[in-house]
């Protein structure tokens, strides 16, 4: 500790004076003859002070504490008897005390009380860490005791006829300045104590520039006791201590004002560091301001997207139903006129009109996710194809359509049907951007990956350099019933539609517009480990011969859905029972022992998942079609051995559904 050196020399200098009352020597005590001496009790005072710089780990905090406030008050009680008796009373009455010799016994001086009580207060200040007074005390009694020694030094006997210094001991000013040096050191904080322990460039150089300081007091010494010097006379003297001083001086400023240079340019530096990393921090705040934006802004749609979903998947499964209704119905009238009644024609537009309205809704179940979509492996070129097959009759004739199939042998796994009609959607879009002429491009490609955990993906493209979009256009298109297209054929559902179908593929779908600049959206389907065509299942067989006199029963809550369906089951030759709710075709179930039981899903009550599993225990082998247009695919699935018909359902599919149900008995 630095401060500990200090300390040892000043208890040294007191131990010293201390022993030479002990021994009676006058030379040990004073130094020189006529010299004065340190006075006993200015030595145990000084030994005091110095045992909490010395021990300074010690935790005695209170010990130090006591012996700081002793000294005070001993050089209060010098300072009082030096008031009122102009001499130290205390250290010869002490002397006379113990029974040493009256003869060796030094006083305490003035100027040596007020160092003690100085470095007293500051020991008291260091203990309750205030270093504010530590530094101002000790830097007080380091400038008196400076002074006294300085006085010795140049031997200045003027010095010692004031009162304050008349008795001072050159031990003692010694011990003192070495104490107050060591308080200041004490103070890792203070001037002195940071200047000392600074392991940086600038701490190295005060430390060079303190050791300057000494030069022109130590060369005065050298000129004052010299005698080959002092025979130049006083001006070459003062002509040498005036350069010998000068020149320190000289160096110490261009020191400080190199110093000074440095610190400017680190503090500028650090300037331009902190403005860059304002700047980035700034940046960084923007950016995460934006996401956080976006972010809830993309929330707030998928929770919009999602009560649209649910609205949609209501309003599809009753219509649906009507369209049942009306498609059935329309099939049973066809089946009872003849063929040249003027009938026929509005029927048949009945029907092609159903059928529209069922592509429709099969829209609004893809974007509602209502509908069990039929997953199965998709060979790629060949829906493109199609769809650009299907839309063939939208393009004008000054529409140039460059197709680039790079994916002949890529399959990905889809509902093929959903996933056409999604390529359809985009092609009509393009084709209505581009207006009368352009270019629109249709391309697929195989996007080949290193790591087999992410495995191939397959780009569906579809751009044209029609009129674009804006940001804002852009960020809405997906929405659900969103659009920019006037007309009551547009009903903005048909991005929201192939965004659902490629989500629920497991792929992305992204859009890149500007205004003016055209437009491209990419499909983006995780390739499907397939290198062959699935085999075609075997075509189903004749509901004609499987009829015979089996016996179904059909269940739906729906009075006119239900007797459409049994009536078409019945001009097929089915023996066709009807139950209007769950609860009704389990009875009826155990009456009739139907070979099939045709279950719309959605019901109030039991739905038509719990009346398929109970009536598996009533029939284990019992075959189950659901017919529904809102289902639970999940719900769904979980009931072994079942099939689904999405409504409106055609006479020919259903025939075709019965006829597969009874033929896997």
């Amino acid at each position: 500790m630095l401060a500990a050196f200090p300390g040892w020399l000043g208890s040294t200098l007191a131990g010293i004076a201390s022993f030479a009352y002990l021994l009676g020597s006058v030379i040990l005590g004073a130094f020189q003859p006529g010299w004065k001496a340190m006075a006993p009790l200015t030595a145990a005072s000084i030994g005091a002070l110095a045992i909490p710089l010395i021990y300074a780990r010690t935790p005695r905090r209170g010990l130090f504490m006591g012996l700081a406030f002793s000294v005070s008050l001993f050089a209060l009680t010098v300072l009082a008897s030096q008031y009122i008796a102009h001499a130290d009373l205390i250290n010869p009455a002490l002397i006379r005390l113990v029974g040493l010799d009256p003869t060796l016994s030094g006083r305490t001086s003035v100027a040596t009380a007020m160092c003690l009580l100085l470095l007293g207060g500051a020991s008291i200040a260091r203990l309750r860490r205030a270093l504010g007074a530590v530094e101002w005390l000790a830097n007080t009694a380091l400038l008196i005791s400076g002074i006294a020694l300085l006085g010795y030094a140049y031997d200045i006997s003027n010095l010692y006829s004031y009162f304050i210094f008349n008795t001072v001991a050159l031990s003692t000013a010694l011990a003192l300045f070495c104490l107050s040096i060591a308080l200041l050191l004490s103070e890792p904080d203070s001037r002195l104590g940071m200047a000392a322990r600074s392991a940086h460039a600038g701490g190295r150089r005060l430390r060079h520039m303190l050791s300057m300081t000494i030069v022109p007091a130590v060369l005065g010494w050298v000129l004052l006791h010299s005698k080959s010097l002092t025979k130049g006379g006083d001006s070459f003297a003062i002509a040498l201590l005036v350069m010998c001083t000068t020149i320190p001086m000289f160096y110490l400023l261009l020191e400080y004002a190199r110093a000074t240079e440095l610190l400017n340019r680190t503090r500028d530096a650090q300037a331009i560091l902190l403005q860059d990393e304002v700047a980035r921090i700034t940046t960084e705040l923007a950016l995460t301001h934006r996401r956080e934006v976006s972010a809830m802004a993309q929330l707030e749609r998928s929770k919009r997207s999602e009560v649209i979903a649910q609205l949609t998947g209501s309003i599809t499964h009753d219509f649906n139903n009507l369209l049942m209704i009306i498609g059935g119905s329309a099939q049973l009238m066809k089946m009872q006129i003849s063929t040249d009644s003027a009938l026929l024609r509005h029927v048949e537009k009945i029907s092609v009109t159903v059928k529209a309205a069922a592509k429709l809704t099969a829209q609004l179940a893809a974007f509602s996710r209502t509908q069990r979509l039929d997953m199965q492996p998709v060979p790629v070129d060949e829906v493109v194809r199609a769809a650009v097959k299907d839309t063939l009759d939208v393009f004008q004739s000054d529409i140039r359509l460059i197709q680039k199939f790079d994916a002949p042998e890529a399959w990905v796994l889809a509902d093929r049907a959903q996933l056409q009609l999604a390529i359809v959607h985009l092609l009509r879009n393009a084709s209505d951007a581009l207006g009368e002429y352009g270019t629109l491009t249709v391309s697929t490609n195989v996007v080949h990956s290193d790591s087999p955990e992410v495995g191939d993906t397959i780009t569906i493209r579809v751009q044209d350099d029609g009129c674009g979009m804006s940001a804002e256009v852009m960020s809405n298109a997906i929405e659900p019933f969103f659009t920019t297209k006037s007309g009551s054929q547009h009903q903005g559902l048909g991005l929201a539609q192939a965004s659902s179908v490629v989500n629920q593929a497991s792929g992305t779908l992204s859009l890149s517009a500007a205004p003016g600049g055209g437009t491209r959206v990419d499909i983006c389907l995780p390739r499907h480990a397939l290198v062959a065509k699935p085999a075609h299942p075997g075509a189903a067989a004749d509901p004609a011969v499987l009829s015979g006199n089996r016996r179904l029963l059909v269940i739906d809550d729906d009075p006119d859905v239900r007797h459409v369906i049994a009536e078409l089951l019945r001009s097929m030759h089915y023996d066709v029972s009807e139950a209007h709710d769950g609860e009704s075709g389990l009875s009826k179930l155990e009456q009739v022992q139907p070979a099939l039981a045709i279950i719309d899903y959605l019901m109030p009550g039991m739905n038509g998942g719990e009346v398929a599993r109970r009536a598996r225990l009533l029939l284990p082998a019992l075959p189950i079609l659901f017919i529904s247009g809102y289902a639970d695919s999940e719900a769904i699935a979980a009931v072994s051995h079942a099939q689904l018909l999405r409504k409106p359902i055609l006479p020919q599919e259903l025939g075709q559904a019965v006829s597969r149900a009874l033929t896997n008995l």
